[in-house]
């Protein structure tokens, strides 16, 4: 049976709370008292935590590491409609997001973590690495390049994509980020499968969280002390954000129906599962 399958991908979610929280009692016990390090230590110990956990992933699964990191060159012509796509389901995320706020208000001690990352109280440099590179290259590697490769071997595509991007949102530990990680967690994953490469997801994902980092700090919707206020977007906003997001996706699988190759669920033919044999995902 190939690894992981659904089971086992849940496991590796709770693996990653356990070992960032123990990297973070580690540092806590030697000393670490900076307190720049200790106000973002979750990011510090973030890299280590996922590297060791994709490590062990494709040891016990026995897959290449050009089977787990999936950096293939995909067509100059995919990355418009990915732009274009990120926009609109930007928009279409955060009032989602406001809709989740707006039930079930954010704690202001809980809003201060989230914006803190964003806010002036952080240099811009720090910021963007973290958010528009590290994130996203050690997200994208865990939830696309291990946890759907290994879904998509036990399973059929649709629900490899669909608990692919369920995890990804568990992933942000949170109800309020939940709904906006889960959809893009969905194009993600939709991109990966579409294309057989890590990069579209990856960039997507990294313009993503760039967009969502200068609109804070820049304080395009509104003031950053005003952000426990639920605001929806304006309709026409949101409704142009629908239109760019059914754009750009519809363009970019017009693009890879012509250019794209499909991922395959396994490259190795010794490790192809039989159909009787597969776990449903």
């Amino acid at each position: 049976m190939a690894y992981p399958n659904l089971k086992q991908s849940v496991w590796l979610v709770v693996l990653l709370v356990v070992a960032t929280n123990a990297f973070v009692l580690v540092l806590h016990f030697l000393g670490v008292s900076s307190e720049t390090a200790t106000d973002y230590l979750g990011w510090i110990v973030n890299l280590p935590a996922i590297a060791l956990l994709v490590l062990y992933a494709q040891r016990r699964s026995g897959r290449a590491w050009s089977d787990v990191l999936l950096f293939k060159t995909v067509p100059w012509k995919m990355y418009l409609p990915l732009a274009v796509s990120i926009v609109g389901l930007g928009l279409i995320a955060s009032n989602i997001a406001y809709l989740v706020q707006y039930v079930f208000p954010v704690p202001k001690e809980i809003l201060a973590v989230f914006l803190d990352l964003a806010s002036s109280k952080t240099p811009f440099g720090l910021a963007f690495y973290v958010l528009a590179i590290q994130a996203p290259l050690t997200e994208e590697v865990l939830c696309r390049g291990v946890i759907l490769g290994g879904l998509l071997a036990n399973g059929t595509r649709g629900r490899a994509i669909l608990w692919s991007a369920v995890l990804f949102g568990v992933l942000h530990m949170n109800p309020w980020q939940f709904p906006g990680a889960l959809v893009v967690g969905l194009v993600f994953a939709w991109w990966v499968v579409r294309t057989g490469s890590l990069l579209p997801a990856l960039c997507g994902h990294a313009l993503n969280n760039f967009l969502s980092l200068i609109s804070v700090r820049f304080e395009w919707f509104r003031p950053i002390e005003e952000w426990h206020i639920v605001e929806f977007l304006p309709w026409w906003l949101f409704a142009g954000g629908i239109i760019l997001a059914v754009v750009g996706l519809w363009w970019f699988d017009q693009i890879a129906k012509r250019e794209g190759t499909p991922l395959e669920p396994c490259s190795d033919p010794e490790q192809a599962v039989a159909p009787d044999d597969r776990e449903p995902v």
